[in-house]
């Protein structure tokens, strides 16, 4: 009996392993290992979500340089493309820089947090253990690296000029329907 049980830790060990080090190898499989430890439940993916991570992965290895996805609300985009992708694109590159622009500072700075927070979680560290967040800029809206990498969140309209980013993400640049339906509003986003 004993035999078996040795056995099967082993195993149960050597698969943690794998998925482990597959989650440095693209964003499903980060998403995968770190999610359900993070927000308590299990990520529920759609039929679309296959070409979106390969999209994504394609953005962190450089060979994709621009992506729009639009898709109805409530299907992921921020919680993925704002809050875990950055955490995931910076833990590979942690001297690179994102920046992140929506409607408002509050939604881009409960992103810029959000990520802040999965980089500081000890299942993160597992997959990236050489990332350290900066004790010097640690701001919700605005943290960095170890290696001057960098996450900062602004609204439209908000100080971007001068910054150099690597990856931008303009999530929900509209606040409302009403806002995107107006031609003035548009022109002036713009």
């Amino acid at each position: 009996m004993s035999n078996k049980k040795n056995h099967d830790n082993k195993k149960e060990i050597t698969e943690a392993l794998i998925k482990r080090a597959l989650a440095t190898r693209g964003l499903k499989w980060f998403i995968d290992y770190t999610y359900k430890e993070i927000r308590g439940y299990d990520y529920i993916y759609g039929e679309w979500h296959k070409k979106f991570f390969d999209a994504l992965d394609r953005i962190e290895q450089g060979k994709l340089k621009r992506l729009i996805v639009e898709v109805c609300p409530g299907s992921g985009k921020t919680e993925i493309i704002s809050k875990f992708f950055p955490a995931y694109f910076l833990g590979k590159h942690p001297e690179k820089k994102v920046a992140c622009i929506s409607y408002g500072d509050d939604l881009a700075n409960d992103a810029s947090r959000e990520s802040r927070m999965i980089v500081q979680e000890p299942i993160y560290k597992d997959i990236f253990p050489d990332f350290v967040m900066s004790k010097d800029k640690a701001e919700a809206r605005d943290w960095e690296t170890h290696k001057r990498g960098r996450y900062y969140s602004v609204g439209i309209g908000g100080a971007l000029t001068g910054k150099r980013y690597n990856l931008g993400i303009i999530d929900d640049y509209n606040k409302n329907r009403e806002t995107a339906e107006s031609e003035v509003e548009r022109t002036k986003l713009w």
